[in-house]
């Protein structure tokens, strides 16, 4: 089996939910949600669901996200 080779970024998608009804103009709790994402990312995993041997390579930062 062939491999194909994603090379490029990785991003972090972030998604907000708020807990009540939003209110413009003041402060609205909400709960977040972290996930790799990107253009690149989900290729590779669109193909690793297809049953291509895919490999990944990126670079990740020296930050929160990146840990």
């Amino acid at each position: 089996m062939q491999t194909v080779v994603c090379v490029g970024s990785a991003l972090v998608d972030e998604l907000y939910f708020c807990n009540e009804k939003v209110i413009t103009g003041t402060s609205n709790p909400a709960v977040v949600s972290k996930s790799i994402g990107g253009v690149l990312t989900n290729v590779a995993f669109h193909l690793a669901y297809l049953g291509v041997k895919v490999d990944y390579i990126t670079i990740v930062g020296d930050d929160t996200d990146g840990e």
